[in-house]
């Protein structure tokens, strides 16, 4: 029993280490070693765990990922089950307030590690966060279509664009800027 809850401890160790490191460095930034010496832990152990830098990101990912798209999907199907044509504004809104739950103040690395990974030039990330979102996105866009039936592709690329770059660009970069302002 005492060996599961070392190799849990040290399996979460790792994950933690990791979303630190990526918080700060990106992917390609963040090496194992690096994971190994902030985890206080060896190589070894880590492969044990995980058979690759990507299989410990997509587990890493997946623990920010997979809740809030949870909530997402189900706030998503509820706009859904109410209207034919919902409203734009329930759709987007029904997609952030889980997102706008989990934003901390305190430091908490969660917001952080979503929103970098949605902008991580890496295309290791990219790889990992398509699979990741696939479901959600497909929700999401699929509401859009029918909330918005006279746009475009083009057209609901820009607004999404324009939506998603209010949400992530803070998460991402705000903590530079809230420096900068001593907030």
């Amino acid at each position: 029993m005492q060996v599961s809850h070392a190799k849990e401890d040290s399996r979460e160790r790792f994950l933690a280490a990791t979303e630190k490191l990526f918080v700060e460095y990106g992917y390609k930034g963040t090496t194992i070693r690096s994971i190994c010496a902030e985890a206080n832990t060896s190589l070894a152990i880590l492969n044990r765990n995980w058979p690759s830098k990507e299989a410990l990101f997509t587990e890493m990912l997946k623990r920010h990922f997979d809740p809030l798209h949870k909530l997402q999907n189900q706030l998503l199907s509820e706009v859904q089950d109410h209207s034919a044509k919902p409203k734009f504004s329930k759709v987007i809104a029904a997609f952030f307030k889980p997102a706008f739950r989990s934003i901390d103040t305190s430091g908490d690395q969660r917001t952080s590690v979503y929103s970098r990974a949605l902008i991580d030039p890496s295309h290791e990330i990219k790889t990992i966060v398509a699979r990741l979102i696939d479901q959600t996105r497909s929700h999401l866009i699929d509401l859009v279509r029918k909330a918005l039936p006279n746009y475009d592709r083009r057209q609901i690329f820009i607004l999404m664009n324009l939506v998603f770059g209010a949400y992530v660009y803070p998460q991402a970069f705000g903590h530079q800027l809230a420096s900068a302002m001593n907030v």
